[in-house]
């Protein structure tokens, strides 16, 4: 009750007993910010036959949200990682969450015109390439060089699918580790290994360009930076 007492923005109907789902717009960005948590809602580890995912109800709510926004940018934020070269992306007995959410979220993202996931979990930096419906990574995406917010970092031009992000974590919980590094990875940095360290994300937006800026930070100093955007024409 604590939690809710401090939501300020309409729900749409739901069960908030494992989280909650929900979006907002802030300038020309539309965001969706789904609950992996909701499967727990039905009493079993289970939808449709597969461990983990989201309730239909979710979906459902996802695909009309998407259609009825007129935003030029698109972002869909969730816990839980569809991809991801930690252990809850790879690892056979701890993805089951991700292989559950790629089989019901790939094609939406896709078709309608996601350009960003980002998600948290495990506590590595990951950029995917852009990907398809089916779950391919688009390798031959356009990338150009450019400096963003003072770092040196790549922009994608017209990716043709949602590009998924995970950027380490806050601080204070370590031990999570890469696991795979191959395809749809394109850039990787190796796990958070210190308590005392944080990282955050400053995300702006404008027309025909988005950008997102990662600083690392240790003792209130910036150990490491990373930058990259998105452009379309």
């Amino acid at each position: 009750q604590i939690f809710f007492n401090h939501v300020n923005i309409g729900l749409p109907p739901q069960d908030t007993r494992y989280g909650i789902y929900y979006s907002v717009d802030n300038g020309p960005v539309h965001i969706a910010v789904l609950n992996t948590g909701d499967w727990e809602v039905s009493g079993d580890a289970h939808i449709h036959g597969v461990r983990g995912g989201l309730l239909d109800s979710q979906i459902e709510w996802l695909k009309k949200d998407l259609l009825e926004t007129d935003k030029e940018w698109k972002i869909v934020v969730l816990h839980n990682p569809l991809y991801s070269p930690g252990k809850y992306g790879v690892d056979f007995e701890e993805n089951f969450m991700a292989i559950a959410l790629r089989g019901q979220l790939d094609r939406i993202l896709s078709e309608y015109r996601v350009d960003l996931v980002i998600n948290g979990h495990d506590h590595v930096y990951s950029e995917t390439y852009p990907m398809t419906a089916d779950g391919q990574p688009i390798t031959n995406t356009k990338y150009e060089n450019a400096e963003i917010e003072g770092i040196q970092g790549t922009v994608a031009v017209n990716p043709q699918g949602p590009i998924h992000f995970e950027p380490l974590e806050s601080g204070g919980n370590v031990g999570h580790s890469l696991i795979d590094i191959n395809p749809p990875f394109r850039i990787i940095y190796d796990r958070m290994s210190d308590n005392n360290i944080a990282a955050y994300v400053h995300v702006t937006a404008e027309h025909g360009r988005l950008d997102l800026t990662t600083r690392i930070l240790k003792k209130n100093e910036i150990t490491k930076q990373f930058a990259f955007g998105i452009k379309k024409h």
